[in-house]
């Protein structure tokens, strides 16, 4: 039996052109492009969604927390801890602003 007559065409060449390599490549390849821009577009949208609706409920979102103070003192500790005050305060955005001033431009501290 020979492979050109095979009945089930399993073993036989199909009667259908096939199709080239770099065809299935690009295709390949714009469908992969076009997965990843619909996920960036799902991710922005997300996003956008969420800004919107924790803005409606003004409700906070970010990292700002981090600036206050939790509002009570520590009542034990290892070490001596003071409650921090507008001073102290003052002088950590000025440690922070020199230190992103003598950073080389582009660079960031996270």
């Amino acid at each position: 039996m020979s492979r050109e007559s095979s009945v089930d065409g399993v073993a036989g060449q199909s009667s259908a052109p096939r199709s080239s390599v770099r065809g299935v490549a690009s295709r390949t390849t714009g469908r992969s492009a076009a997965g990843a821009l619909a996920l960036v577009w799902l991710g922005y949208q997300f996003a956008l969604n969420a800004a919107a609706n924790l803005g409606a409920r003004n409700i906070a979102s970010g990292l700002g927390f981090f600036d206050n103070t939790a509002g009570f003192g520590i009542n034990q500790s290892l070490i001596a801890a003071e409650n921090v005050s507008a001073a102290s305060k003052r002088a950590r955005q000025v440690r922070l602003q020199r230190r992103t001033d003598s950073m080389p431009a582009g660079a960031s501290l996270i």
